[in-house]
């Protein structure tokens, strides 16, 4: 099953940079994302993080090293 998933990823790589319009997957590379909440104050009222309008570069060259 491993290697079934392994050699998956590789065939797709190539679309994965630009994304999967046809089933709404965006592209890794840049990575766009409007806000990742890191905290909430829920659980502590006195901590709050939040990130808004990041993107990641580099997605494009990762690696399969380990698959569990």
């Amino acid at each position: 099953v491993a290697k079934c998933i392994r050699n998956s990823i590789e065939f797709i790589r190539p679309r994965l940079i630009d994304g999967l319009p046809e089933i709404g997957v965006p592209g890794i590379d840049p990575f766009h994302m409007d806000k990742i909440i890191i905290f909430n104050g829920r659980d502590n009222p006195n901590l709050e993080a939040s990130l808004e309008n990041i993107e990641a570069t580099g997605a494009k060259n990762f690696q399969l090293t380990k698959l569990k």
